[in-house]
């Protein structure tokens, strides 16, 4: 597995302790599965310091674009940046005008947060999805919705309206990750109740579902990247867990169910996204 994925990398959101902000950081895959990374490269500078910034997710292979959350003062928003070759890290991003795409009622400031993507090869469009804290029909309540908006592959901005798919008035409606498992299409989730949370596939047509982790811990937000085209296996899943006390990275081999920690510094690590070749 450490060969096959050697090129690799994990980009995740990480907080040492609670009076810090969130930041994002990455590691190298083939490192990390050798021994857990303690001290991650870590994006710093004007516009990365500062606010909190998590749930990073990357799409395109050819030239990848992360989106991530931050938090501007009032309001959670949802920003994107392409990421250039290594070792240089990304450029600050900028902030996508979702507002275009759902057109929320007027009122309090909206939050939009979880984003997830999914790339089209054959029309090179890039589909997003996220949540929105309010019910574009419904007023100012707090109602979170999940929506998928088209954006413009080169100007990384929407194009008309967004398509609501999932609705919950009661909670929290999580990212999902779309991907395969045992030949079908379907998507990677998180099933959370109380302090337990376990990671599970849906498949999207004959609604076919399997428990991947469920150990008792709180395991959240899982990520696929599928095989490599040299080889032979199912994917790998990366995830994030409590199951020793803070919350690390974790990956799972879809082919033979073996599970790897790659994280172990202090605080909070989480919320991992794949990138192909940085």
């Amino acid at each position: 597995m450490v060969t096959a994925y050697g090129e690799r990398w994990l980009y995740y959101h990480r907080r040492i302790s609670a009076a810090e902000s969130f930041r994002l950081c990455r590691v190298r895959l083939v490192e990390a599965l050798e021994q857990p990374v303690a001290e991650p490269e870590c994006f710093a500078g004007a516009g990365w310091d500062g606010p909190d910034l998590l749930r990073p997710v990357i799409c395109r292979p050819d030239a990848p674009v992360m989106f991530y959350e931050r938090f501007d003062g009032d309001r959670w928003a949802i920003y994107a940046t392409e990421i250039p070759k290594a070792p240089a890290l990304p450029a600050v991003g900028q902030r996508l005008d979702l507002e275009a795409a759902v057109r929320p009622p007027l009122g309090r400031p909206y939050s939009y947060r979880y984003p997830a993507c999914n790339f089209d090869a054959f029309s090179g469009m890039v589909h997003l999805g996220f949540s929105m804290d309010f019910d574009e029909n419904a007023g100012e309540a707090l109602e979170w919705n999940v929506a998928v908006a088209e954006l413009d592959p080169l100007f990384l901005q929407p194009m008309g309206q967004s398509i609501r798919v999932a609705y919950s008035p009661t909670g929290h409606e999580r990212r999902i990750h779309w991907g395969q498992h045992q030949g079908l299409d379907g998507y990677f989730l998180d099933r959370e109740s109380g302090l337990r949370g376990d990671i599970v596939f849906e498949g999207s047509l004959d609604a076919i579902g399997f428990d991947l982790v469920a150990n008792g811990a709180l395991n959240l937000q899982p990520v696929y990247l599928p095989p490599s085209a040299a080889d032979t296996g199912s994917g790998l899943l990366a995830y994030q867990s409590d199951r020793l006390g803070s919350f690390d990275i974790y990956v799972l081999s879809l082919g033979t169910g073996g599970q790897v920690r790659v994280t172990s510094a202090e605080g909070w690590e989480g919320s991992a996204a794949w990138l192909m070749a940085p």
